[in-house]
């Protein structure tokens, strides 16, 4: 089982880089792997002052925009002399790290990341030996990306998951400052991404609710980010450090290894798989895409369509998020829609139905047809969800119409 430890500051890193026993590779020369955005910023200037004050030669590399098989094989050559590798951005920067650091200590994986084929889902050894270490330290909020042992690439203009324990980084470092310079939408955008794969992770499996530590944690994490999420969306003006850094927390410790992997269905969480195809098809934000498909499956687990999870767990999901969030209505559904309107995720703006089946073939090509993410769902009840993830009368009972068929 992967772990990945979180350390709390950029002052903790002193420790951790001057050891030369972790650090992996000749000498203990560093690359700091960033986003272009962020030259300038007070967490690039902390930084590399630890670097120079622990006399560790170090070299600042810009990542490219987007993750695809020539940025991470450029990564692969450009990362793979040295010692350690310190990643400073937002997920795609985290993931390009990940991809590239990987890539460079398996031979042949460029290749088979070429022929892959349709598979949404590529599975990676849990072994990178001798790679740098990778130290990452996220400037977003809500991926998790940090702690993950996934990472997106895009292949053919497609998004594929790739998972694997030897991609998950080596540490994962939070620090207020390193969030500081950002923008309040983009702050309760992360805790509702965070919320969103955390509930998924939780209703989304099939297992009668049983009352067990991980998902008294797990409850307990949710609630967390609720609470933090609507203090963020309250605030006047920046969000202050104490609650950015919560929210990190928050998102970091929801990609522990304990929440999704002890007795837990590895695809539970359903409807990231088709947001992620609805918001490249779309151009929907990632969040919108998410939280709308969420809704349309609770509304549909809500009605007894049970290849969604477990009326059980989302029932006690909801009621917790209700405790943390008050004047939440009853239905999970219609109060998820609410929330993420609190926290300023603006709503999918409705689909036609040529769009709708479009977003629906790309979810069962590269999610369904017997593979285990979306493999127990046809291409038109695909469709039908796609549809209803943007609000629009008549979709709640479309919902009621169609769990009523799944289950007769």
């Amino acid at each position: 089982m992967t772990f990945t430890p979180v350390l709390h500051g950029l002052a903790s890193l002193q420790t951790l880089l001057r050891d030369p026993a972790a650090s992996r590779g000749a000498g203990a020369r560093a690359i700091v792997a960033l986003d272009p955005a962020l030259v300038g910023s007070a967490a690039l200037a902390e930084l590399t002052s630890m670097l120079t004050w622990c006399a560790i030669d170090h070299e600042i590399v810009p990542t490219p925009p987007v993750v695809d098989l020539d940025a991470v094989r450029g990564a692969a050559a450009t990362l793979g002399g040295a010692s350690q590798v310190l990643s400073l951005g937002g997920g795609s920067t985290l993931d390009l790290v990940k991809i590239g650091l990987h890539l460079g200590a398996v031979p042949g994986l460029g290749d088979h990341l070429a022929r892959c084929g349709r598979a949404g889902l590529i599975h990676l050894g849990d072994d990178a030996p001798n790679r740098p270490r990778h130290i990452a330290i996220p400037t977003t909020l809500g991926t998790g990306a940090e702690r993950s042992p996934r990472a997106c690439l895009s292949l053919d203009g497609h998004k594929r998951l790739l998972v694997g324990g030897g991609l998950a980084p080596d540490a994962a470092l939070l620090d207020e400052r390193a969030t500081r310079d950002l923008p309040h939408h983009l702050v309760t955008f992360g805790a509702a991404e965070a919320f969103l794969r955390l509930a998924g992770v939780l209703t989304g499996d099939v297992a009668a609710w049983a009352d067990g530590l991980e998902d008294r944690l797990s409850l307990e994490l949710l609630a967390h980010t609720v609470e933090h999420a609507d203090r963020a969306a309250a605030a006047q003006g920046p969000v202050s450090g104490d609650v950015r850094l919560a929210l990190a927390k928050a998102s970091a410790w929801s990609q522990a290894p304990e929440f999704h992997r002890v007795g837990r269905d590895p695809f539970a969480a359903k409807g990231w798989y088709i947001a992620n195809e609805l918001s490249t098809a779309t151009g929907a934000t990632k969040v919108s895409a998410f939280g709308g498909v969420t809704a349309a499956l609770w509304a549909r687990l809500q009605a007894g369509d049970l290849r969604l999870g477990s009326p059980q767990r989302l029932r006690l999901v909801w009621d917790r998020v209700r405790d943390a969030s008050p004047g939440l209505p009853h239905a999970p559904a219609d109060g998820l829609r609410i929330l993420l309107d609190r926290w300023g995720v603006a709503p999918l703006a409705p689909m036609t139905a040529s769009q709708s089946e479009a977003v629906a073939a790309a979810c069962d090509r590269r999610w369904g047809r017997g593979q285990p993410a979306l493999g127990g769902f046809t291409r038109s009840e695909l469709a039908d969800i796609v549809t209803d993830a943007a609000p629009g009368v008549g979709a709640s009972a479309r919902a009621v119409d169609l769990a009523v068929g799944a289950v007769s």
